[in-house]
């Protein structure tokens, strides 16, 4: 199954073979809840570090993502590590 991560300026992180593991959301929404875990690329991490993710794709679910530039400050502290 894919995944993408859409970023400013165009650029695109993409995971097209990654494993998704898809969960009835019991938590009272409804609907799905779909998950993946991956390892990132020096590639991707140099991108995720320098270009703000705008919206994630994961499936057939996509998503906006509102603070990219946290996750930027959060990932580069970890790469600090």
């Amino acid at each position: 199954m894919a995944l993408f991560f859409f970023l400013v300026d165009g650029f695109r992180i993409d995971k097209p073979n990654e494993k998704i593991d898809v969960e009835l959301n019991d938590a009272g929404y409804g609907g799905y809840m779909y998950s993946a875990f991956f390892r990132l690329t020096p590639t991707d991490i140099k991108l995720l570090t320098t270009h703000k993710i705008t919206a994630e794709r994961l499936y057939v679910s996509d998503s906006d993502i509102d603070h990219g530039d946290i996750l930027i400050r959060y990932l580069k502290e970890l790469m600090r590590k």
